[in-house]
């Protein structure tokens, strides 16, 4: 019976929507009645945060002591020989308390490097890919030298979660086998994302930023890392406001591009019709998409980008760049609308047609987006489709030792 599961990955406090969908998928999974184990990166505010998922939900959680990196580049040696050595040292400890967990679940592409080490233990090692640097490799920016032996770890599991159908093709690519890969959508907690509780926070919100009281609103939500194309919104903005001077921006969240993000905005035709919020707490996102009717995301590239999911949820019609993850969350534009990735005039050009949409377009759309969500990729659907997947792999693994010991008795 499956009963202990290890996580290594990103883990909140961290600033990073696949450190909440890790939380997410633990916490629930530990209300369940599994032990949980997480070996995290530290981040401001961790210890704190470790308490307090060790009293809700009686998860241990350790931090491995050095920052790690997550832009697509291989770990250097001395980061690599810190992790490897604590990691190594939490699964020796396990089994000199005979505590070994059943399944060792990584989270991130970039803690790949240690799958090794994980087998050499004897744990069945199930892989989550979220993107980077796994695309990296395959548009060919990922370092050669350290391409191939990266591949090698990422083949090596047991098994691979891709967060999306356009990187479970990815994956493909890369030759790993189709009835391996299990494709896993981040679910999002559909009855704090909706449009009650939205609208119902969102105006003392507005009062508080100052947005006038008939104006048209348009959200963006993110991390503000250079992949999210922040400045590309606020191009696009002064050719929209010129034409609609009713429509303000509000660019919520903080992180390496918040400063550039500023100075554009000084620059901009337009400094007055934006608002930048700062970072808000996770369950406060709800009441800021309740101020606008459009979100916002021209990433040139993701994984499965919760915010959107979170944004369509609270009943706002998604504009995103055409990445493949963009084409994927609308349904090739059935429940929004794509635009060249990288072109501002392009993303004007779409935010102007949806600000001219009819109501009946507009709340057909959103509707039927909000419906998709909430059917699609609601988190306790996809905490059950998890469960039941993880138990499948615990029994494959315990049925391969059953043949094991049989063969062996037979000889």
């Amino acid at each position: 019976m499956l009963t202990k599961l290890t996580f290594i990955c990103l883990y909140p406090p961290a600033l990073d929507g696949s450190a909440f969908s890790n939380a997410e998928l633990i916490h629930g999974l530990a209300q369940k009645g599994y032990k949980i184990d997480v070996i995290a990166q530290p981040c401001e505010g961790d210890h704190a945060y470790d308490i307090w998922t060790k009293q809700k939900y009686n998860v241990n959680v350790y931090r491995v002591p050095i920052e790690l990196v997550y832009e697509g580049t291989p770990p250097s040696e001395h980061q690599y020989q810190v992790v490897h050595k604590f990691i190594k040292n939490i699964l020796e400890k396990d089994i000199e308390k005979n505590m070994q967990s059943d399944l060792l679940i990584i989270g991130h592409d970039s803690w790949a490097w240690y799958q090794p080490l994980a087998h050499q233990y004897g744990l069945t090692v199930v892989q989550h890919l979220r993107g980077t640097p796994t695309r990296s490799i395959l548009n060919g920016i990922y370092p050669d030298s350290a391409k191939n032996a990266f591949l090698r770890c990422i083949l090596a599991a047991d098994y691979i979660v891709a967060h999306s159908k356009h990187f479970e093709h990815l994956v493909s690519k890369l030759g790993y086998s189709k009835h391996k890969t299990y494709t896993l959508y981040q679910g999002i907690d559909t009855n704090l994302f909706c449009p009650e509780v939205a609208k119902q926070g969102a105006i003392p919100i507005k009062n508080n930023l100052g947005l006038p009281s008939k104006s048209k609103i348009i959200l963006h939500v993110s991390n503000h890392c250079p992949v999210k194309r922040i400045q590309d919104i606020i191009h696009s903005a002064e050719i929209v406001i010129a034409k609609q001077p009713d429509t303000y921006y509000v660019i919520v969240g903080e992180g390496p591009e918040t400063n550039k993000v500023k100075a554009a905005i000084e620059q901009s035709a337009f400094p007055n019709h934006f608002r930048l919020t700062g970072r808000v707490s996770r369950q406060d996102i709800p009441s800021y998409l309740g101020l606008g009717e459009i979100f916002i995301l021209s990433s040139e590239t993701e994984g499965f980008p919760r915010a959107t999911l979170e944004a369509q949820a609270c009943g706002l019609y998604l504009i995103i760049s055409d990445m493949p993850a963009g084409r994927e969350r609308t349904l090739n534009g059935l429940i929004g609308t794509n635009y060249q990735v990288g072109d501002p005039k392009a993303l004007a050009a779409a935010t102007l047609e949806v600000l001219s949409m009819s109501a009946n377009k507009f709340y057909e759309v959103t509707s039927r987006a909000k419906n998709y969500v909430k059917q699609e990729c609601s988190f306790y659907a996809q905490l059950d489709k998890y469960e039941l997947f993880l138990n499948k792999v615990y029994a494959e693994k315990q049925n391969k030792k059953q043949i094991a010991v049989q063969e062996c008795n037979f000889q």
